[in-house]
């Protein structure tokens, strides 16, 4: 045993031996509050000692011998085992000493029948004996099992969290974040974490959750939602619930368990075994794409509907990020956002400037800068600019890129790039811009209106570097712009549409009001940091261009390389 062992065993015999003084029994009691938060075991071991103490000690007072009581040794012996014993010692056969001298009287002729033999009487002293090895021997035993209560291995460990706040009725996890084999239930109530496990899992817990890590490859969740991802080196990573066990077979999925115990599993990447707790109901295999459901009464397995932002993948809690999979808006940063729905709708930014504006703040045309205006209050947009070049190429980022590709325009627009879609004019009331009978600015379909002669860069590593592991793999959008232009003039509205990334267009079009949205997926790479999108009159008057960026979005994927 170590020291600290030994220490507890210590102080719990002088307590049941009644050796303690105020001060002594103050500092135990301090001590086995201290030891006890690190390791709640210790305490099962303390009500056990003293459980058996007391038991042993109620068998020997029948024999009312003080002496005995007061010496006696505590040991984890019942009373059948207290009998048997007094037995045995009955019983047992008379051994001579060595130094009793011979008997040197004759033996009779005829021998007689021996008589009953006297019924033996076991004296204290030998009692004592006896019981207190047994107890010494239980007291080893209960040595070793006390050391086996004292090693946990480390299970997982927090690598993150997010407002995560922890349920005062529940043990909650230690100062550095660890969580052990050994370790009792704990329940988050607010937040997120997540946690790393020691053979390489990911695994995203979102509140409320009651959970406990069992081993470095199993997590036993009673209630709430994980999402865990789990490298090729960790396959056979499996989430417990009441109601099943997912088995892992190189996959990313999520596992929600409700008040019944009912559990739902979806799968993102690879496949899973879902395994009712009813052993005579097969197992399910889940791919890509599918989701199953346990009901706990019965066990029985059935299909369910895949919900692809129904967990939460990835957090960040420097950037306050919650990924639940999917795409970043572009819109939503345009309103001031993270790309995941934080963004304020028709808030936007002021071309002359590059100031923050919450409304349409002039109604009618307005003269551009000729110049690169940088934007300081938005970390994810590096700048927006009046297209003017007058032959000189127009400024699209801070470093001072040109682009020779955007057409000479008349240097003047109207409004300002925001977060929605609507138009309002000096003779035109306000109204939400569609297109097919499809209305955009809306939470399902979200849009940048821009109008033309306008630009806006977007800063790509900046958005990365608030991504954390996740990987920025392409844009997309649809360009168009509005048919509601047909009810206030007689001529279709016409403007020039560009996508510029670091200098090369990889997208330009010339739409009018009477034609379809026009889709555009463009494939991005690492190396790639500003995307710039374009809006430019078409030869003629920009009056009642009013265009926009349908659904504009950065699609992303995690990045696991580091878990591999």
């Amino acid at each position: 045993m170590n020291t600290n062992e030994l220490k507890l065993t210590e102080y719990i015999l002088r307590m049941l031996d009644g050796e303690n003084d105020e001060a002594k029994q103050r500092e135990f009691e301090e001590y086995l509050k201290e030891l006890t938060e690190k390791n709640p075991a210790a305490l099962d071991y303390y009500w056990q000692l003293v459980s058996d103490y007391v038991c042993i000690e109620s068998r020997v007072r029948e024999y009312d011998d003080e002496e005995i009581i007061n010496e006696f040794m505590p040991a984890a012996l019942d009373d059948d085992a207290v009998l048997e014993l007094q037995e045995e010692i009955k019983n047992a056969p008379v051994v001579p000493h060595k130094n009793e001298p011979r008997r040197t009287e004759n033996r009779p002729a005829v021998y007689e029948l021996p008589a009953e033999p006297a019924e033996r009487k076991v004296s204290k002293p030998t009692l004592f004996i006896a019981v207190a090895s047994a107890a010494a021997l239980v007291f080893l035993l209960s040595a070793v099992k006390l050391e086996n209560f004292f090693t946990k291995t480390p299970t997982a460990y927090i690598n993150d969290s997010y407002k995560a706040v922890w349920s005062d009725d529940y043990r909650k996890p230690s100062e550095d974040g660890s969580f052990y084999d050994k370790d009792d239930y704990f329940k988050l109530e607010q937040g997120h974490i997540e946690l790393l496990f020691e053979s390489g899992s990911q695994v995203v817990i979102e509140s409320p959750a009651i959970f406990r890590c069992i081993s470095e490859g199993v997590l036993r969740l009673d209630y709430g939602k994980a999402c865990s991802y789990v490298p090729e080196r960790a396959q056979g990573f499996t989430v417990q619930t009441p109601s099943s066990d997912i088995v892992d077979l190189g996959t990313e999925f999520g596992v929600e368990v409700n008040k019944y115990g009912d559990s739902k599993v979806q799968v993102y990447e690879g496949k899973t075994v879902l395994n009712s707790v009813n052993d005579k109901i097969s197992k399910f295999l889940l791919s890509v794409g599918q989701a199953g459901e346990v009901e706990r009464l019965s066990g029985v397995i059935s299909e369910a509907d895949f919900e692809p932002s129904g967990f939460t993948r990835e957090i960040d809690s420097g950037s306050g990020l919650l990924w639940h999979g999917g795409e970043l808006s572009l819109a939503d940063i345009v309103g001031g956002g993270n790309g995941f729905g934080t963004g304020t709708a028709e808030t936007g930014i002021e071309i002359s400037d590059g100031d923050v504006l919450s409304k349409l703040s002039y109604y009618g045309e307005r003269i551009g800068r000729q110049a690169y205006v940088s934007v300081s209050s938005n970390e994810f947009i590096d700048g927006v600019f009046c297209a003017d070049n007058a032959g000189q190429g127009v400024q699209i980022a801070s470093t001072g890129l040109l682009s020779k590709n955007i057409p000479q325009t008349s240097g003047s627009y109207w409004g300002y790039i925001f977060n929605g879609a609507f138009h309002n004019g000096l003779d035109v009331p306000r109204h939400r811009l569609q297109k097919g009978g499809r209305k955009y600015g809306t939470r399902d379909n979200p849009a940048i209106t821009m109008h033309p002669n306008t630009g806006m860069t977007f800063d790509l590593n900046a958005i990365r570097e608030k991504l954390s592991n996740l990987k920025i793999s392409s844009f997309a959008a649809e360009a168009g712009i509005s048919d509601t232009v047909e009810k206030y003039s007689e001529s279709n509205a016409r403007a020039f549409m560009q996508v510029i990334v670091d200098g090369e267009v990889e997208f330009e079009k010339l739409l009018s009001s009477d034609s379809p949205m026009e889709d555009v997926d463009i494939k991005l790479t690492g190396a790639n940091r500003f995307l710039t999108l374009s809006v430019t009159e078409a030869g003629d008057s920009w009056g009642f261009d009013w265009s926009f960026w349908g659904n504009p979005v950065l699609t992303i994927n995690a990045d696991r390389q580091g878990l591999q």
